[in-house]
């Protein structure tokens, strides 16, 4: 998406719906003058609201003016508040356009915030994921990474690797005064751990980020469809004594103590000669493959048998809590898990704990510094890699000048990471994601 700044762009920043206000919000050099011409506002003061009818009694609105730079894309910003009709909103758009805006593309106002250096890449990151969050953990997570705490570990981690860059570069320009090269390889091997520090919450972060997928697993009427209705409170799933009723994978969000969970209760898996079943067998397999987390539900008043044991062999490689079924009816199987009844709805409680343990035990370390995407974690690994081959090059003693290069390119992986070195496709990629009013 190519950026013209003599522009001034407009859009809808609210949901449409009928609601109690919405927002439009203009940005750009003529953002002012736009305002002031569909309104009798004179002389318009920044960070001032004015109540005001706009021109054509469109709507009577709030409208309040920022004055560059001090505003959130860094140019002239107006936000002007109306009642939150569909079709008041859209007229009020309208008007801002035909006074000479342009609709705004996706993401278009944070993509300005960031090259006017109001915010890194991180930060635009955060937006994106705060206004997408469905949990508080992830709501949490982003508005610390938008305050600038990942920005700031960054910033430092940049800081130190341009004074060993700083001390290589020396070494290279009076090598009589330069010592041996073992502290150099400690403080990259040091930095090496801190970047691994960082790196061990990625699992955490997307876990985070994009919910946990838990399937409910088992043979056939072991109790999946009744836990999958115990943990929701609610009736979601049919519940029956007939084998092979779940056919198709039932999906539901769950949110425990803020975090997002996303329960996926499946067909019960055995042999059968029923097409529509076995369907629904192949495609519990398939989330078992791709779940994050598998709750294998056993029925604890009966012994176990050839089905069970295929299923203990299904998940032996994979992240997976035991749910001991039906202990209202007696208790037959001797095996560690969580002990519930989803019937009566015992020990869900304890379960929910089990799950958030789970979680919880994904963050590798207590900082608050928690990648939230994929990119990061890519920028991350590239700038270790590099420091991993400085350390081979430095015990084969290869030449400073060369060690030099290798450190700057570290750096311009962290840089990656912040934005200050990033291509145009990372950028649209990124941007495109938002909504046109964000």
């Amino acid at each position: 998406m190519d950026l013209d700044f003599n522009d001034t762009i407009a859009a809808i920043s609210t949901p449409l719906g009928f609601g109690g206000i919405g927002v439009v919000r203009i940005s750009g050099p003529q953002a002012f003058s736009i305002a002031v011409s569909i309104s009798d506002i004179k002389m318009p003061e920044s960070h001032r609201a004015y109540h005001k009818w706009l021109s054509g009694n469109i709507d009577e609105v709030v409208i309040t003016f920022f004055r560059s730079p001090k505003s959130y894309t860094g140019e002239d910003i107006v936000e002007i508040s109306c009642h939150g009709s569909p079709v008041v909103v859209r007229r009020l758009l309208a008007l801002i356009l035909a006074n000479g805006a342009r609709l705004a593309g996706r993401g278009e106002f944070t993509k300005r915030a960031f090259l006017n250096n109001k915010i890194d890449l991180m930060q635009a990151e955060s937006v994106l994921s705060l206004v997408s969050a469905q949990s508080e953990a992830i709501a949490d997570l982003s508005t610390a990474q938008l305050h600038g705490k990942l920005s700031a570990e960054i910033n430092a981690l940049k800081d130190s690797l341009v004074s060993i860059l700083s001390e290589v570069q020396a070494s290279i320009d009076f090598p009589d005064d330069f010592g041996p090269l073992d502290p150099l390889e400690k403080k990259i091997a040091d930095f090496i751990n801190t970047l691994d520090l960082i790196l061990s919450n990625c699992s955490y972060g997307k876990l985070i980020r994009n919910g946990v997928n838990v399937v409910i697993a088992g043979k056939p009427n072991v109790g999946k469809s009744s836990l999958l209705n115990a943990l929701l409170r609610e009736s979601r799933a049919i519940v029956t004594a007939i084998p092979g009723t779940t056919r198709d994978a039932i999906v539901e969000g769950l949110n425990i103590k803020g975090f997002q969970f996303n329960i996926i209760d499946t067909a019960g898996i055995r042999k059968t000669n029923e097409f529509i079943e076995q369907q629904g067998i192949n495609i519990a397999k398939k989330y078992i493959e791709l779940a994050d987390l598998v709750l294998l539900v056993l029925d604890v008043s009966q012994p176990l048998d050839a089905m069970d044991d295929e299923m203990l062999d299904l998940i032996k490689n994979r992240e997976s809590i035991k749910v001991l079924n039906k202990i209202d009816l007696g208790v037959v199987l001797t095996q560690e898990g969580v002990k519930v009844s989803a019937f009566k709805g015992m020990g869900i409680l304890e379960l929910e704990e089990a799950m958030l343990d789970f979680v919880i035990t994904k963050k590798g370390n207590n900082s608050d510094v928690v990648l939230t995407t994929e990119r990061q974690a890519d920028c991350l690994n590239k700038a270790k890699g590099i420091l991993q081959e400085i350390i081979k090059d430095i015990t084969i003693k290869v030449s400073m000048d060369i060690v030099s290069v290798k450190i700057q390119e570290a750096i311009e992986a962290l840089d990656e990471m912040s934005g200050i070195r990033v291509g145009d496709e990372v950028l649209d990629r990124i941007f495109s994601q938002f909504c046109v009013g964000k």
